[in-house]
């Protein structure tokens, strides 16, 4: 979308700029665009907000590839100034869920972003984002099949600050999720994110260890050390082959601030659950890379508080309701 020629957008600067939307507020219906050539996101009223034609962008490619090539000037110095600096922790709030684009679902609840003007700060977020945006992709083929006339399904998800680390290093989280069928009583997830700070890119867990192979056996024997003798234990042993160490099946991971967790989803008649493998025991097997995020991680700073006692926060409940799937999405915000 470009943004029109207009007094405040000229005196912000956004005047000619093409950017995407990726939000609108309510009541107030703002349109919240964000600017990939310099990654910023703004708000405008609707009527500030116009439709660029294709041609017209790719006119404007030389342009962006000079500003791209700026940004990775800007990017290279960032990084070098990051090394000489120590370690800060970041400031985590909510921001709402995207929503799921599948008639019928209902999107509630929100994820975990980092407070920050910085571009390190913006790439973190868009990371983010993006980890919950491919989750709902990987859902959304099943929540159609599933679909149900006159029923809505349920696609949740929220922030678990014991589970969620945040540094000018690394950001981490375990995002706990909800994908519920219509009917249906069983769809407890994860969404798992670990993003490196410096370069805005998600780090797996074969990155994070030396050799995966040779690490996970004694880093599954140390987890499931963790949970025997809890009540969560039956679920593990009683299903011994859902649980052998393979990056498949511990994908969902995070660097905690007091360890490195790996979670499941929900077991039938049970809960999703976690469980965090002290450093002590992690750090053995760690490769460069992980030692130096795993030396990074921070327990998030806590968000401001306003004066009727809120956390500064965003919530969405979002969709359509029942057999009137002609008005979704009723609200995105």
């Amino acid at each position: 979308m470009r943004i029109a020629s207009a007094p405040e957008t000229v005196a912000s600067g956004f005047a000619g700029r093409v950017g995407e939307v990726w939000g609108e507020s309510l009541p107030s219906r703002w349109l919240s665009v964000f600017f990939e050539d310099t990654e910023e996101l703004a708000w405008f009223e609707p009527r500030l907000v116009r439709r660029a034609d294709r041609f017209d962008s790719r006119r404007r490619l030389p342009a962006l590839v000079l500003v791209a090539a700026v940004a990775l000037v800007a990017t290279t110095a960032l990084a070098a100034g990051l090394g000489r600096t120590s370690v800060r922790s970041l400031t985590v709030v909510s921001a709402a869920t995207p929503c799921l684009p599948v008639h019928g679902y209902l999107t509630a609840g929100s994820y975990p972003v980092v407070l920050g003007r910085s571009k390190a700060a913006a790439r973190t977020n868009i990371a983010l984002r993006r980890a919950v945006v491919t989750d709902q992709r990987r859902y959304a083929p099943w929540a159609r099949r599933h679909a149900v006339p006159n029923a809505a399904g349920i696609y949740e998800t929220a922030v678990d600050q014991d589970l969620t680390s945040a540094s000018t290093v690394v950001v981490s989280a375990l995002i706990p999720a909800l994908e519920l069928y219509p009917g249906s009583n069983a769809g407890q997830t994860w969404i798992a994110a670990t993003v490196e700070v410096r370069s805005g890119r998600t780090v797996s867990l074969r990155e994070l260890l030396a050799n995966a192979p040779l690490a996970l056996p004694p880093l599954v024997r140390d987890w499931k050390a963790r949970l025997r003798g809890s009540a969560l234990w039956p679920y593990v042993k009683h299903d011994p082959a859902g649980y052998t160490p393979t990056l498949a099946h511990y994908r969902y991971f995070a660097l905690t601030p007091t360890g490195l967790a790996f979670a499941f989803p929900q077991e039938q008649a049970g809960s999703r659950f976690a469980a965090v493998i002290p450093y002590r025991l992690v750090r053995p097997y760690l490769s460069p890379l992980g030692r130096r995020l795993v030396a990074g991680v921070r327990r998030p700073r806590p968000p401001r508080i306003h004066g009727d006692g809120d956390q500064l926060a965003w919530a969405s409940l979002q969709g359509s309701p029942p057999g009137v799937a002609r008005s979704w999405p009723l609200a995105c915000t």
